[in-house]
């Protein structure tokens, strides 16, 4: 891709709330004789998204104190790949910022209860120290178990292999996932000289019964969604739906990549998200790191800032408000919006907010407040009709609703 075909959208929506984001970094040890730590932009990028977006993040480490970038990342090394990450470079020379590497809090300072999301880097580090960190395992459990976003880059999507849940299963066990592939793992090796590491997440995650580790070509862009619930809940709701019950919940979206290029995501309907991905330590072309520049970006600052669980109120539009219907049948099931809440008929009612000129059809939207409910309304204001998404934005078939008079 040209970096003339790169696509940088601003979008000016609904105010948004200022959230508490973890974000943890490896601590230094040894790899084949060298010092090793975490990848320099998988944080301080984040890092400055999140600050600029108004939200404030906490920088960590398991077991505390000082912490250094891997020197391949750095962009001091010279004559290094990342020489112009000036992000980095620019965080390591502050005197606010930089001054957090030399002492970071351990994660036994931190509770979950205090934070909205967590941010895990990758690197050199962590397929040699997360492994048998329990500590860091439970606290990336609890964020998952309590439906809070929970993020990991690189190497730091390894934290799938260990990670156990209070049911005694893998987070990893279910779940179609991707991360740091052996195929780049090879490259690294090749471009070092040298096998680095003993094993592989890629292999690791193949000895794990029920989870299905994807990969497409080594650096390219590669994702996966999956569901948060059992693979057989939206034929239970389907049927649940047919028999005349309540109305069937959307599952949990979990969001999986291999890349950076998930900037053009509709990442609103991550509500309550689990993303997993890698940042290839690879040189790159002037071109390739422009590209990787504004796309990691725009994943970023999309995947907190544009996500509906951060969203402030905003009301629905009063022409937008009142009852509605699947193709008119006034006589059957009916959906009735007010300025806050979306109720179905006979159930009770949920609080809403309408975020303007939304959708892909350039229409508003409602979405729900609660987390991990993926649907939304379109309000088509020239044909004044309602459009329901049971799965966010052309995931699912579209459903029409007329007004009910």
């Amino acid at each position: 891709m040209a970096a003339s075909d790169i696509k940088v959208e601003t979008r000016i929506g609904v105010k948004r709330k200022s959230r508490r984001i973890l974000s943890i970094v490896s601590n230094t040890t040894e790899l084949k004789g060298f010092p090793v730590g975490f990848f320099a932009e998988e944080m301080t990028r984040a890092f400055l998204m999140f600050t600029e977006a108004g939200h404030r993040v906490d920088l960590v480490s398991p077991k505390g104190g000082e912490v250094m970038f891997d020197t391949h990342s750095d962009p001091r090394t010279p004559g290094g790949a990342y020489a112009n990450d000036l992000i980095s470079l620019g965080f390591v020379h502050h005197a606010k910022f930089g001054a957090l590497l030399k002492d970071t809090l351990p994660i036994s300072a931190v509770s979950v209860d205090d934070y909205d999301a967590v941010w895990v880097a990758g690197g050199g580090d962590p397929l040699l120290t997360f492994k048998d960190d329990t500590a860091l395992h439970a606290l990336i459990a609890a964020f998952y178990e309590q439906g809070k976003i929970v993020t990991l880059i690189c190497h730091g999507s390894s934290l799938l292999l260990w990670t156990t849940l209070s049911n005694g299963k893998l987070l990893a066990e279910g779940k179609k996932w991707t991360g740091f592939t052996d195929e780049e793992e090879e490259e690294v090796n090749v471009a070092f000289g040298m096998t680095l590491n003993d094993y592989t997440i890629q292999s690791e995650a193949a000895g794990i019964e029920g989870t299905s580790f994807l990969c497409g070509s080594a650096n390219e862009p590669f994702a996966i969604r999956h569901s948060r619930r059992a693979p057989d809940y939206r034929a239970a709701a389907i049927q649940q739906r047919a028999d005349g019950g309540t109305r069937a919940r959307s599952p949990r979206r979990i969001l999986i990549t291999s890349a950076p290029d998930l900037a053009w995501i509709d990442t609103s309907r991550l509500n309550g998200a689990f993303i997993s991905g890698g940042f290839q330590p690879t040189d790159l072309t002037e071109e390739q790191r422009m590209q990787r520049s504004f796309i990691t970006a725009g994943l970023l600052s999309l995947a907190f800032v544009s996500s509906a669980a951060f969203a402030e109120d905003a009301k629905v539009p009063h022409v937008a408000q009142g009852v509605w219907a699947e193709g008119g049948k006034c006589h059957g099931s009916t959906v009735t919006f007010t300025a806050n809440t979306l109720q179905y008929k006979g159930e009770k009612p949920e609080a809403v907010y309408f975020t303007p000129k939304e959708s892909p059809r350039g229409y508003g939207a409602i979405h729900y407040v609660q987390e991990g409910n993926v649907d939304n309304f379109e309000y088509a204001s020239d044909k004044d009709q309602m459009i329901y998404n049971p799965e966010g934005f052309g995931m699912g078939k579209s459903v029409l609703y007329t007004r009910c008079r």
